[in-house]
């Protein structure tokens, strides 16, 4: 019987410990589910891919043929060009996208766009990239499915196309509970949705789990380069981090561990060094430098007693090993309200009280949410298990 062949789209090629944990579990997860397979990886950075697959999926690499190949991200940075493209794609012309890549698309039996926040304002034009690919697919007859997405917010630079593309799609699974995605997907008359988890809240069981080694309880920290939206600037917000980190520190004897989840974004490491500068007893203190696998980032999360972050992803993996957090908003047009927002709702918690903004952000209320949350977290297990479900039920009618 031959192996049914996935084309496997997303945040491939980049540095961002959230994108690559992402399709990296989720490569896993449909082995896991069905061996039967090959996965043929649309990357825009080939060398950067291999190296994470190396990483994180090395012990099934003889079992799991995985290709990765170029995709069309590359061809241009101009707008223009890609509303050319789309509006060539979507009348079932591909003539001007490269033949490679045309020929590795119909090799493909199905399609998956694995999850993550693909279509919205921040991503400008590469949201025009992702549709062409989409119409590239009805043109070549190959069915297109959404892992876990956060759809929105979306301008009417880019709405109207997105809406015609996307009816060319299965069906969408999306993260955000009831908060945002499905207003947005349902304002462009798209129904066939499906409300699940993250693709990276559960890590697939796997056999190359690495430890993180740490005999004491400590408090994960991480930080990114939002930090700078706040209104009383960086250097004031590390401050008030630093003061909450000394309170772990004197008051409940547990070590910090400092985090960046982006490898190369060295402003965030500038400011992880100057909050590691601000913390009196720096014997308690270590900054995490090695992401590359995304296993012992878990164990880290795993083994933690508290989880604080400006991204979405830690807060996602400390719920997902049922460990209290709290996530800090640092924009203001929904997008990672939604994110948070649909992590800590799927859990029927209380959103308000695992989120603020960075512009609240002091010594005083950091602890105060500390406090309260720590006071009784709890995560229901019923619903816990039944977002499992969702989403592995829903990976398996893909791979029917």
């Amino acid at each position: 019987m031959d192996k049914q062949i996935l084309g496997v789209f997303g945040a491939t090629g980049c540095n961002n410990f959230g994108d690559y944990g992402i399709w990296i579990n989720d490569i896993r997860t449909f082995y896991n589910l069905n061996p039967n397979i090959k996965i043929k990886l649309f990357s825009y950075n080939i060398e950067t891919t291999l190296f994470y697959i190396e990483k994180n999926l090395s012990d099934i690499a003889g079992e799991l043929e995985i290709e990765v190949v170029d995709d069309i991200t590359n061809l241009s940075k101009d707008k223009s060009f890609w509303e050319n493209i789309w509006n060539e794609t979507y009348s079932g012309k591909v003539s001007s996208l490269d033949s490679n890549f045309m020929k590795n698309l119909n090799s493909c039996d199905k399609i998956i766009f694995v999850g993550g926040g693909y279509l919205n304002n921040n991503w400008k034009y590469r949201n025009l990239i992702f549709m062409s690919i989409i119409n590239c697919c009805k043109v070549l007859n190959k069915p297109v499915y959404f892992l876990a997405n956060t759809i929105g917010p979306l301008d009417d630079e880019y709405r109207y196309k997105i809406s015609r593309s996307l009816k060319f799609v299965k069906s969408i699974m999306i993260r955000d509970n009831s908060i945002f995605s499905e207003k947005v997907l349902l304002s462009m008359g798209y129904e066939n949705i499906v409300k699940g988890p993250d693709d990276f809240m559960f890590v697939s069981k796997n056999n190359n789990t690495q430890i993180y080694s740490n005999n004491s309880n400590y408090v994960v920290i991480e930080l990114m380069l939002w930090i700078r939206k706040a209104k009383k600037g960086v250097l004031y917000t590390i401050n008030e981090i630093a003061k909450f980190s000394n309170y772990i520190i004197e008051h409940e004897n547990k070590n910090i561990v400092l985090i960046n989840f982006y490898k190369g974004d060295f402003d965030t490491d500038r400011f992880l060094n100057i909050l590691y500068s601000s913390i009196s007893n720096k014997d308690k203190v270590v900054i995490e430098k090695d992401i590359s696998n995304i296993y012992r980032i878990n164990d880290l999360y795993q083994k933690c007693d508290f989880s604080l972050s400006l991204r979405y992803h830690p807060l996602l993996i400390a719920l997902g090993n049922k460990k209290p957090c709290l996530g800090i908003i640092t924009d203001k047009d929904g997008y990672y309200y939604s994110k948070f927002g649909g992590a800590i709702s799927n859990l029927d918690l209380d959103i308000d009280k695992y989120t603020m903004h960075i512009d609240d952000l002091t010594y005083e209320t950091l602890l105060s949410k500390y406090n309260v949350i720590n006071e009784d977290f709890k995560i229901n297990e019923s619903k816990y298990n039944q977002l499992y479900n969702v989403r592995i039920n829903y990976i398996k009618e893909i791979l029917k």
